[in-house]
């Protein structure tokens, strides 16, 4: 199950509510370089979180995000 606030970002940001676990950078068209610096920004400001470029690179897919957030203790 994909966090609702995850769920409110991708639609904010990307303007489409079909998000899956699955769902990474190439199933959406504007989930390009700009989409994911708009969604690394809405992501620091909903969890009050800085993120390294390291990190940036890996949060690829929701999967991942989730996962990365539940880990950092903001889910």
């Amino acid at each position: 199950m994909i966090n609702n606030s995850i769920k409110e970002i991708f639609k904010e940001i990307f303007g489409n509510d079909d998000i899956h676990k699955e769902t990474s950078i190439g199933n959406y068209e504007n989930w390009d370089s700009l989409g994911h610096a708009r969604l690394i920004v809405a992501l620091e400001k909903k969890f009050a979180i800085k993120l390294s470029f390291s990190e940036i690179i890996l949060l690829t897919s929701v999967n991942k995000i989730q996962e990365f957030l539940l880990q950092k203790g903001v889910l």
